[in-house]
């Protein structure tokens, strides 16, 4: 960035460096200072802490107090995710581009063993619960294995 600068040396009165002195206070308690010299201007938007230099200087009948103001930017550093541990292994993170059937499936393949185990005991579940209403029929017709159906 080129660097930019509005400068003024002048003689004021002291009432008016008074009001200069009290603009820019006030801006500095508002939290925004605008310094404009006919369409040219610099804005500022001052930290909360900032640094200080006071000088004043006698010399040869000559007084002099110089005042400088100055602060940095604060740069907001990106927030981390915060660690977690755990035994858990997460799904993998859905990709953007990946829309409708593909997402689905990855987020279904994520889950698989435990789909899987779950799903095989229902199998055994039902295979048991299945054979039993047959059994019975079975045994109330007489059909059951190793038997001989009559007439034949």
């Amino acid at each position: 960035m080129a660097k930019k600068e509005i400068e003024i040396k002048t003689w004021l009165t002291r009432e008016e460096m008074v009001k200069y002195l009290g603009d820019l206070a006030a801006c500095l308690a508002q939290g925004k200072v605008v310094l404009q010299r006919g369409s040219e201007f610099l804005e500022f938007c001052p930290a909360q802490s900032m640094e200080l230099e006071l000088e004043g200087v006698h010399k040869k009948g000559q007084q002099k107090i110089s005042i400088e103001l100055s602060w940095r930017q604060v740069v907001m550093e990106p927030v981390e995710e915060p660690l977690k541990i755990s035994s858990d292994t997460p799904p993998p993170p859905l990709q953007p581009d990946i829309i409708g059937q593909e997402a689905q499936e990855i987020a279904l393949a994520a889950d698989a063993p435990e789909r899987a185990a779950a799903t095989a005991e229902q199998a055994k579940t039902a295979d048991a619960t299945d054979q039993a209403p047959f059994a019975a029929v079975k045994e109330e017709t007489g059909k059951g294995k190793g038997q001989k159906q009559p007439g034949k």
